[in-house]
Parts: C-alpha cells; structure tokens; sequence
C-alpha cells in the first residue's frame, strides 16, 4: 500500500496572531487618517495689535495717571480735555480733591461718575477732527479708563465718602487679630464694592512696617499699615 502524507496544520499562537492583526489594523488606520500638515496660522497678540495702533503720544498718554478737582466730568470740563486730546490712562479719585463731594456721594452718583469718565475714553477714541484743528485729538483705539482710589487718603478711606458702603476695619485692626482669613474677607469686600461703582484700580494696601510708631508725627504711619513685623505685613497684605 502506497502511503500517503497528510498535510498537517501547524498551531500558531493565538496570542501572537491577535496582536498581529491589531498591528495591521492600526497601520491600515493610520494610512487611512494621514493628511499633509499644514503650518497653522498664528494668531496676532491683541496687545501687540492695540500697541501698533497707537500713535507715539497716544502710548506715553496711557502711562499716566492723573488726578483732577471736584466732581465735575462734563464734556467740557478740564478733566474731559485731557482724556479727549492726550488719551490718558487713568485718573485718580481722592476726597481730598473733592471727587466726592463736600458731604459725600450716593453709590448712583459714584457709579453716573465712572460711566461719564468712560464714556468719554469711548467717544475720544471715535473723535475726528472738527472746524478747529488748532488742537487735535490723539487718535488711538478704545482703552478703557482707570479709575484708581487709594486705599488711604489723609487719614480717610475714600469709601466712607461713599453712603451705603459697608464700614472697613483699619489695616492696623486687621493685624491685631493676626488673621489671613479676616484679612482676605476684608479685601474680598472691598473689591466686589468698589467693582459694583465702576472702580477698577484700588492703590493699596500699604505694605510699609511700623518699626517704631510716632504719634503725632506727620510721617508716622498710624493705623494704614497691619504692623511692625515684616513676615505677618507680607502675608496679610497677600491674604487681602
């Protein structure tokens, strides 16, 4: 009898086989997703884009901050010109210069202050040049206005000019209980309070050290500072 061959199948591993078809999956997939890359446009920095816009005058105007007298913001008052033909940066309100009244301003009269002075950075930024160009407008684009107050001026905080501000305990008080949270809360209010009247810059706290306390001095630091030691001054004024 003839013997015959049989052709036997060899066992491969299963395991092996597995990953070999996920392998072919995976380059087939890749083939199938490939596209040529394309350099992807950068976008322009807006500040770089503001800053090309402004002419040489308009960019020293942004650095200064300036204060003025009174209440007065009207469109034809000395604090409207500056902002209209030199495109400043800020100003400055202070009860010292009477920026608040003689008896104190309504949180409506703070806040109709803030938006007149805004509204005049805005319609600034739009003026052509009228019949008379003896003086021209600095062309720039709209930048909003700071509108700054210190957290101290001879004495008083310019938020108890403001009627129905909530009362503010002195840095000094603040660093007698030696408290971060005391001081954070105490910032946290200022700041939602002074945002709600259209203030957006707040000049302080003082971080000075009251290493020796004169009183009745006019250069002691009295109460506007939260101590003498210089480790509870940093970390209180950071909490605040």
């Amino acid at each position: 009898m003839c013997a015959f061959l049989r052709r036997r199948a060899v066992p491969v591993d299963s395991r092996v086989g597995h990953r070999g078809v996920a392998l072919l999956l995976l380059l087939v997939l890749l083939m199938a997703i490939a596209q040529p890359m394309h350099a992807q446009e950068m976008q322009p920095d807006p500040v770089v884009t503001l800053m090309s816009a402004m002419s040489p005058e308009a960019k020293v105007g942004q650095l200064v901050l300036v204060s003025f007298p009174g209440t007065d913001v009207n469109a034809t008052s000395p604090i409207a010109a500056l902002i209209r033909e030199y495109q400043i940066g800020g100003v400055l309100l202070r009860p010292s210069n009477g920026n608040f009244g003689g008896a104190g301003l309504t949180p409506a009269e703070v806040v109709s202050m803030t938006n007149q002075l805004q509204e005049l950075a805005w319609e600034s930024a739009q003026a052509e040049p009228g019949a008379d160009e003896s003086v021209l407008p600095v062309q720039a684009p709209y930048v909003p206005l700071f509108v700054a107050v210190e957290a101290e001026d001879h004495g008083v905080m310019p938020m108890a000019w403001i009627s129905g501000t909530s009362p503010l305990p002195s840095p000094m008080a603040i660093g007698a209980t030696w408290d971060t949270h005391l001081a954070l809360a105490s910032g946290t209010l200022v700041g939602r309070e002074i945002a709600a009247l259209g203030l957006n810059l707040y000049l302080g706290p003082d971080l000075d050290v009251l290493y020796t306390p004169r009183p009745g001095d006019p250069a002691d630091l009295g109460t506007r500072v939260f101590g003498g030691v210089p480790f509870w001054v940093g970390e209180l004024g950071r909490a605040y």
